[in-house]
Order: structure tokens, then sequence, then C-alpha cells
């Protein structure tokens, strides 16, 4: 299970908060069992705080004595130990203010509503724990599973849910000057399927226990691992987390994107050519909110306090991390994916793995792609987020023990900590979802560079295939953990299809071959429509080395997963 670090933004910076003893409220975590070893709470490091121009006069024309003594004022109002000498900046306004210790349940809510209360603070973040949005397989015995989402409907090895990527290859098979954002757990740089396809990152995982290299923030996102021992959970730093292997996750989601194509070499990646920005911010246990944001911003060609400049913007980001369901995307969260959209980048997010009728946050933030999970049928998986909001739905694996082929295969490694060799596994989720819909985005600007967010959502909402129906199955509903059949109300526009979005971002009439739907969409962009130029096919005789990337991989052994 998921487990989060809550942090309370204000208009302004956010400041990192350091005290001897715990603060009245927060010693009520305590005695309210707050260490119960059931379902882990909500956990929170400290509160992301911006405060209101009229408190903050001109934040940039303030020295740090300045700024730390408002901050200060703040936090005393609310119990609040001072903070710390140096604020942390988070996002464009906002500053961490750490908590001695991490804080749970209601004593997170009693201090986010204290802050609030104050009149010079604009809004009040909690500093998430997100978790990587993936489900492990439960049947110890799964083979591995071919590509068969790549292969077009009519492939007797296709299915339902299949992208028609071998069709949209024949239009084009990508370009280098695509650049994708994976906000995720860092790359595996030296990969024999990744190697060439990886620009340099970030690491933004300011926790150095966290981030597993000892070094904090820094510029190498190499991925060293983010396994969790029992020795780790003895540090109040991972409370709430679980002992785990190290499970290569953002290059998981790399390889669907874009792994090296035609080279005779374990997978196909979507984008043949694209190149992956890796944006570290999830180490051991999971990514901080507050991290999070700077990564977002980066990737999208934002300054960030401390980092270079990132010379490589993103046009796509892709985020398969995620909080709780139920819970409302935070204004921090939002007022990072506001920026990035501005900037011209797409933020595509996995809609969660929690059965909800709602996608969890920050799929549920405006602007975003959420991008559910379905099965090679085309039904809902059974661990899929749904509900008003969706976007669209991908493969995303099964995850039944039934369905052992039904399953995503990328590159990975066979270190349980840190890296030994290359690999590829197999897994499923809504993270592994999303990174198709991030794939097919990418073909879609090769095309038609000049495409709007806006555009870009509502060429691939329009683009998507009506969902099937299966008698056998209900229909998706709250309450409901099964497989179910989707509408345009539960899961949003269809499923996504990469020949029909390139088509239709080209200017090409798809025809009578097309499959456009005209059933409405839940996204969260609101988005009424775009449009594009006409741009330029590809030789047809890309069909022969699309056929080949997936007839001619090489099956490589799993790495090792639970």
């Amino acid at each position: 299970m998921r487990s989060f670090l809550l942090t309370s933004i204000l208009a302004g910076p956010v400041l990192a908060l350091a005290c001897t003893a715990l603060p009245a409220w927060a010693q009520t975590q305590e005695q309210s069992g707050g260490s119960s070893a059931a379902a882990p709470a909500r956990i929170a490091r400290g509160l992301i705080v911006e405060l209101k121009s009229g408190g903050a006069a001109n934040a940039n024309l303030q020295t740090p004595q300045m700024l730390r003594n408002q901050l200060a004022s703040v936090a005393s109002a609310a119990g609040l130990p001072a903070p710390d000498d140096s604020p942390q900046p988070v996002g464009a306004h906002g500053h961490l203010l750490r908590f001695a210790a991490p804080l749970q349940g209601a004593a997170i809510d009693a201090a986010v509503q204290s802050v609030a209360a104050n009149p010079a603070v604009q809004s009040v973040s909690p500093d998430v724990r997100m978790r990587r949005l993936d489900v492990t397989p439960n049947d110890p015995d799964f083979m591995n599973g071919q590509q068969w989402y790549l292969r077009a409907t009519s492939d007797p090895a296709g299915g339902a849910a299949a992208l028609n990527a071998t069709q949209a290859w024949n239009i084009t098979t990508g370009l280098a000057s695509q650049v994708v954002a994976v906000v995720d757990s860092g790359a595996l740089f030296t990969h024999q399927d990744l190697a060439s396809q990886f620009i340099p990152g970030y690491d933004f995982i300011s926790d150095v226990a966290a981030g597993n290299t000892g070094l904090g923030r820094n510029p190498d996102a190499s991925d060293p691992g983010d396994w969790v021992s029992y020795a780790d959970l003895r540090n109040p730093v991972f409370a709430g987390c679980t002992a785990q292997p190290s499970d290569w996750h953002g290059s998981f989601i790399a390889g669907i994107i874009a792994a090296a194509t035609n080279n005779a070499l374990g997978v196909a990646g979507i984008n043949w050519n694209a190149r992956i920005l890796p944006v570290r911010v999830s180490g051991k246990c999971g990514a901080w909110l507050s991290d999070i944001i700077d990564g977002v911003r980066w990737a999208a060609g934002y300054s960030i306090s401390g980092a270079p400049d990132n010379p490589t913007p993103a046009r796509i980001i892709n985020i398969s991390l995620g909080g709780e369901s139920g819970e409302a995307c935070e204004p921090a969260y939002q007022s990072a994916i506001n920026d990035a959209i501005s900037a011209g980048s797409l933020v595509v997010v996995a809609a969660g793995n929690s059965s909800a009728a709602a996608p969890s946050d920050p799929a549920n933030c405006s602007g975003v792609l959420a991008v559910g999970a379905v099965r090679q049928d085309g039904l809902k998986t059974f661990y899929s987020n749904f509900g008003a909001g969706m976007g669209l739905m991908a493969p995303g694996g099964a995850g039944e023990s039934g369905l052992p082929n039904d399953i995503m295969t990328s590159t990975s490694n066979t270190g349980t900590q840190g890296p030994v060799a290359d690999a590829y596994a197999q897994a499923a989720g809504t993270s592994f979802a999303a990174p198709m819909v991030s794939g097919v985005a990418s073909l879609m600007l090769a095309v038609n560079p000049s495409l709007t967010p806006a555009q870009l959502i509502s060429m691939l909402e329009q683009s998507a295939r009506p969902f099937p129906s299966n008698a056998a199955y209900p229909a998706c509903a709250d309450g409901l953990a099964s497989a179910c059949n989707c509408t345009a109300q539960t899961c949003g526009a269809g499923l996504l299809d990469a020949n029909a979005a390139v088509q239709l971002a080209a200017g090409i009439n798809p025809g009578s071959g097309g499959a456009n739907n005209s059933q409405g969409s839940g996204s969260n962009s609101g988005s009424q429509g775009g449009g594009g130029a006409t741009h330029w096919l590809w030789g047809l005789g890309l069909w022969g080395l699309a056929a080949a990337a997936l007839w001619q991989r090489r099956r490589k052994p799993a790495a090792n997963r639970t």
C-alpha cells in the first residue's frame, strides 16, 4: 500500500523546520495509536507553505533572514518549531517546513489547518510520499509475455486493447528531437536496450537516506536501487514503509516509451528514436511531493534553486507515481502542473491502482491526461482506478494469475538491491499504461511538433476506440474490485489507438479504416479541440522494420520481482 508524506504549501518559499520536541498538535498521533500495524496511515515530514503576496511583500527582494523571520512567525503562530536558517524552496513560491519527526493521520490535518488559518498564508499542501503505481502479478510462475499491445487489433497476437502501433510506424517511428521526461526512480544508463536513448537528467531527491546515494540532490540521475531493508525500517525516515527489493521502475517505464528498436535485442519501444530525460524523484519507499514538484518544473524547463538549468526541456512528462484515491489535488501539485502546461509540456499521469471510482492525486489535477489500465480484451483491470476525470485507457497488464501472458514486459535489472545485470521484467499497473500514452503522444509530435498539450489531449481522446463489452462481466461501478466493462462515463474517451492518433496529428484522413471515437470524454484537460497541419508519410518499408522489431526480439531472463 502507498504511504504519504505531507507538506504544507504557503504562497512563498517552503521552509524546513527542525526542533528537539514535537509540538502539542503532533503529540496527538501517539495518543490516537498512529503507529498501528494495520493499514499504513498518511505520513508527512513537513509542510509546504506559500505566503500571500501581501504577506510576502516582494519575495524576490527579501533577504534570507527576512524570509526566515516571516515563516518563523507563521510557524510560531501554529505551534510549529522554528525553521532552519535556509528555507528550502519548493516550486515557484513555496518553501518546505520540516517536522522534527514524521507525523501521521489526524496530526497532519491538525497541522495543516493550524497553518492555513494564518491570514498571511495563501495555501498549504501536505508533502505526500507518492508510491509507484505498479501491481505485481500474483502468479509466481508466470511466463515472459510478448508485446501483444504493440500489434494491430486485427492481428491474432494482438487483442481488443492492442495499440495498432505497427500501423502507426508506417507513418513515423519518431524523431530524436522528441524528449520525454520520466519523473520516477532514475535511469539504468548502461542497459543495452536503453543506453542510446537516455540523455542526462537530474536527481531531485532531497532526503539523503531515501536517495541512497549519500549525496542528496545531484546531477547524476542513475538509479542505484530503491530497496528497503528491515534495518531501514528502524529509521524514522522510513516510517510506514515495507521491506522490498529494488524494482527499477523508472527504467521499466523508459523502455515502454522508447527502448532501442529494430536492434534484435529485448523489447521494442513505442517511439524508436525519442530521447528519455530521467528525472529522479523516487527512492527508497517512494517520492516526496516537494521533490516531484521541482522535478516536474525542471523537466519543463524552469529554473530550480540549486540545480543547473535543463538544456533539453521535455514536451511530454510522464508521472507514474500517485497518492491515495479520494484525496484532492494538492495546490502545490496543481501549480507545478500549470507551469508545465504553460511551458508547452503535456503531463501524462497514471490513474492509480486501488480500484477506486476516482483517479488518485495527481491524476485528478486539472490539465493532466489521466490514464487507466485495461486487459488485453479491453476490459478494465481489477486494480485500475476509474471515474470522472479519466482521459482514456491503455494496456496495463491484467495482473491476474489466470492470464499469465496479459502482462507488460520492459527493461529492468536482475539486482534486488544495487544494479547487477541487464534484464527484462514483467509487471502490471497503471504505472505502465501511462507511458503507452506518453509514447504515442511523442509520435504525434514527430509528425506535428506545433501541437499544444490541449491539442494532444483532444486528439488522443478523439482518436480513441470505443470500449468493448463482455456480457459475462459487470459494468464498472464503485466498490467493484474485479474486471469490468468500461463506458465513456466511467473510463474516459476510449482505448488508446496509436495509428488513429498519429493519423489525426498528421492531418491524414483515416477513411473507413480509422478508429475515431465519438464518445464523450471525462478528461481533466478541459480542452475543446485541436488541429494540425498535414505532414509527411514515412516509407511503407518501415512496416517491415516494425515487424522485424517484434518478431526478431530475443527473450531475456526476467528480473527478480515480488
